[in-house]
């Protein structure tokens, strides 16, 4: 979210250039944008969320140092500071899962790459699904007892 002190961004005038900068990226796979400005309910103070999707293959290292590059590329590029980024790759799966179901894809280098990620995400979550439903009841149930927390 904005800081107050800021002015109002308008980042979307400036997602075709995030697209071609993208387009430039042999490793990036695929563009999204997620949460309220894929929906069109942004508010004047809301941030843009981003996520990439980048070629299998790398090492856990290099990319992390891809996803705080592609950060900073992201930031500039949009000409915020206010950009929630997602790297796919890197992201815990409730979290891929969150951005795949919520997203627009702005930019996709390889369908099947991308469709063979989706899939496995989404195959991935559902089977475990079942344990996040009965940690979930279980913690709760923990809440209303006053035992959740020590």
């Amino acid at each position: 979210m904005l800081k107050f002190s800021q002015k109002p961004i308008e980042p979307e005038k400036y997602l075709k250039d995030l697209i071609e900068f993208c387009k430039t990226q042999e490793n990036i796979i695929a563009l999204y944008l997620f949460g309220s400005r894929a929906y069109g309910t942004a508010g004047p103070l809301s941030d843009i969320d981003i996520a990439i999707l980048l070629k299998e293959g790398l090492r856990k290292e290099a990319y992390s140092k891809k996803e705080l590059f592609y950060l900073g590329m992201s930031n500039k590029i949009l000409h915020t500071d206010e950009v929630s980024f997602v790297l796919l790759n890197n992201a815990p799966l409730t979290g891929q899962y969150g951005v795949i179901m919520d997203a627009k894809v702005l930019y996709s280098r390889d369908e099947d790459a991308r469709l063979s990620f989706e899939e496995r995400v989404i195959d991935e979550y559902m089977d475990f699904k079942p344990f996040l439903e009965e940690y979930d009841r279980e913690f709760l149930k923990q809440i209303k007892e006053g035992t959740a927390f020590g």
